[in-house]
């Protein structure tokens, strides 16, 4: 659609000879049911310009959008927007950049593209749901509310319409591609020149195999074959009661669409459902256990999903608890063709043990628990025998992908996706865009295409943000309620145990505001057990994304120097011994340092998460904690809002420090054990 004022190719940054022109209409003669004829009736399914459809847009007039300044103040100078940067994806410098808006404005729009080493431009954007102002300078045209009877899947059966915006100097080029929903081109300002291929001509511009004599492709399936134009058709072919593995991380890189289209076939039932966990309510996987489609779940946690713990705990699905580097390990090494492994991880505790319920009954007793591990010793050290995790099916997620399968995650959305995708028979890639073979560059392929059998682009793609959390103006602590503030000093003091150049993972909640409290001078580097190494501070306001998350799932930024894996990678470098210091938050620690903090049985059900094996790097005893342990002997120091505990291996607990105010006899009455006092014990803290 363009406005009265650009009715011919008159920039000066197009000089091209226009072969076929494509047919006109004037707005006044196209109304909802000429249009809708037009795009379903196969004979004149070509794109087509519908000419004077924005005149009344503010934004090419009272708020003109080929106002820089105005945009600059209407978007926002420091909102950080995604940018191209590179003629096109082909240059070997090209790349993806997050920038302030005014930046963009300042080194890429206003110098011109000769004067720019590398040009850039704003990339598919849906800007206007961060920056609301620009939405009262146009509206969307009555035509994008009409039914195509294309790309029925392309909104998940929801009204929405997507609107992004594309914005950047002349001299910049979209490769070849193709869209996977209905577009309305609008153009505000400048123009662009665009080069269509019929669907037919296919075999002429990608890169197809060669026919073999006996008419097959000696180079395997056409490359295309593996693009999926509906999530529905990916899917439609799991079988009821297969296995089938879901990527992800809380709501970070998991493939929704495809759950959806899961969701809205409820032959695909009876599913075991390998996963870290479930979603939220409602959301992720959430979806199929309201759906009752989900027969058993294979996780390392529940946390915040309340039905999946209700299920569980009502005896209507089966769950089979996984120590997170566990069932990381357990997909990698499935996916890697080794049956087995053997790890430290969970030795002393129920998983060595058995006896875990993995279904209740109707009286609340375990009608199915978890078999017991194989025990073998390795230089003097006990390990547990695992076995691997293969599915029938891997759904994951990814940002891009070429033609080939070949997947490049972004930021910490790798997650449980990369090892995933190799550990099935028919891998299934959600993607945000299919580029053309060649259009990545090798060493940017995190998943190489020949682990993926199947594409789905999801440009549309909603990426829900769990746990919104971003940078505060500091509150006076005296204002803090008092529970708050006694947690603030367990915090302030457990920021102590940090040194110079540590490598350190911080449990959820409280321990991982301990960073906040890091002495200057320090450097420490935090790892988050998702696939991050160097977390930095909780993003400024507008500034959040959700790909950049956490092991709490909340949302976080990432310091100079850090970088991004997947999960495997992750718990290789905790169960390599990598890790300096790990901070864990707890239900009970015993006298002789055994801890549990993932279920109190038949009421509270967390999951094991990553604590299990953050543990794992210690000499494991026999004591026994009443609820369920997550590690054996593995607790050196324990800091309450009273006092600071040392474990002393053969003797137990010492107390080393009080907190303020706080008397030995008070500790003595608080404590559920005897232990000794340092004889130097002072308040320090």
């Amino acid at each position: 659609m363009i406005p009265s004022s650009i009715v011919t190719i008159d920039c000066e940054s197009v000089s091209v000879n226009i072969k076929h022109p494509i047919a006109r209409y004037s707005a006044d003669k196209v109304d909802l049911y000429e249009f809708q004829k037009m795009i379903q009736d196969s004979a004149v399914s070509r794109p087509f310009i519908i000419e004077n459809a924005i005149d009344q847009w503010p934004a090419l007039s009272s708020r003109s959008w080929a106002n820089l300044e105005y945009l600059r103040v209407a978007v926002g100078h420091d909102r950080l927007v995604p940018v191209e940067l590179g003629t096109k994806y082909t240059d070997c410098d090209w790349t993806q950049d997050l920038m302030p808006f005014g930046q963009f404005i300042d080194e890429i729009v206003y110098p011109s593209a000769e004067d720019t080493e590398r040009p850039g431009y704003l990339a598919q954007h849906d800007l206007c749901s961060q920056a609301h102002r620009l939405c009262r300078d146009f509206w969307v045209p009555d035509y994008a509310l009409v039914d195509t009877g294309r790309y029925a899947s392309a909104r998940n059966g929801e009204s929405e319409v997507q609107t992004n915006i594309w914005f950047g100097p002349k001299g910049t080029v979209s490769p070849l591609h193709f869209d996977g929903s209905d577009n309305l081109f609008a153009q505000v300002a400048g123009c662009k020149y665009f080069r269509f291929y019929s669907p037919e001509e296919s075999e002429c511009i990608y890169a197809y195999p060669k026919e073999s004599p006996d008419g097959g492709t000696i180079a395997g399936r056409s490359v295309r074959d593996k693009i999926y134009a509906s999530a529905e058709k990916a899917v439609e072919d799991i079988p009821a009661e297969s296995t089938v593995l879901f990527g992800g991380f809380g709501l970070c890189g998991i493939p929704e669409r495809l759950i959806d289209a899961i969701a809205d076939n409820k032959q695909i039932n009876k599913l075991t459902a390998v996963s870290n966990n479930a979603g939220i309510d409602g959301i992720g996987l959430g979806k199929l256990l309201n759906t009752r489609q989900i027969k058993r779940m294979v996780s390392s946690y529940v946390g915040e999903n309340k039905e999946f713990a209700r299920q569980y705990l009502g005896g209507e699905l089966e769950l089979e608890f996984v120590p997170q580097g566990t069932l990381a390990e357990k997909i990698r090494a499935g996916g890697a063709g080794i049956p087995a492994f053997f790890t430290a991880t969970g030795f002393g505790t129920t998983i060595q043990h058995g006896g875990t319920p993995i279904k209740y009954g109707s009286d609340g007793m375990a009608v199915i628990e978890a078999a017991p591990r194989e025990v073998r010793e390795f230089n003097g050290r006990n390990y547990l025998m695992e076995q691997s995790i293969t599915g029938d099916f891997a759904l994951i997620k990814a940002w891009k992908a070429d033609e080939m399968g070949n997947l490049v995650f972004r930021e910490s959305a790798n997650n449980f996706n990369g090892p995933m995708a190799t550990a099935a028979r028919t891998t299934v890639a959600e993607v945000e865009e299919i580029v053309p073979v060649g259009a990545l560059r090798p060493g940017e392929i995190h998943v190489p295409g020949i682990h993926v059998h199947r594409l789905v682009e999801n440009r549309d793609c909603k990426k829900r943000i769990e746990k919104l959390t971003v940078r505060t103006a500091g509150e006076s602590e005296a204002a803090l309620a008092p529970a708050m503030q006694k947690r603030i000093r367990i915090i302030k003091r457990a920021a102590r145990e940090f040194k110079d150049g540590m490598y350190a993972n911080l449990g959820i909640g409280m321990p991982m505001l301990a960073s906040n409290y890091i002495e200057p001078g320090i450097t420490v580097h935090l790892q988050s057990e998702n696939g991050i190494l160097g977390l930095g501070p909780f993003p400024a306001e507008g500034h959040a994304d959700a790909d950049l998350i956490n092991a709490g799932k909340e949302t976080v930024t990432v310091l100079p120097g850090g970088s991004f894996f997947s999960s495997d990678a992750s718990f290789a470098m905790v169960r390599g011994s990598r890790l300096d210091l790990t901070i864990l938050g707890a239900m009970e620690v015993s006298q002789t340092g055994d801890l549990a903090n993932w279920i109190i049985p038949t009421m509270l059900v967390m999951g094991l998460g990553g604590a299990m094996d953050v543990f794992s790097g210690e000499n494991p005893g026999v004591e026994q904690c009443a609820l369920p342990l997550t590690g054996v002997a593995c607790v050196n120091r324990i800091i309450t809002d009273k006092c600071v505990f040392d474990v002393v291996p053969g003797r137990g607990l010492l107390l080393r420090e009080l907190a303020t105010g706080v008397s030995v006899d008070e500790v003595r009455s608080a404590t559920g054990c005897d232990f000794e006092v340092d004889p130097d014990v002072s308040e320090t803290y």
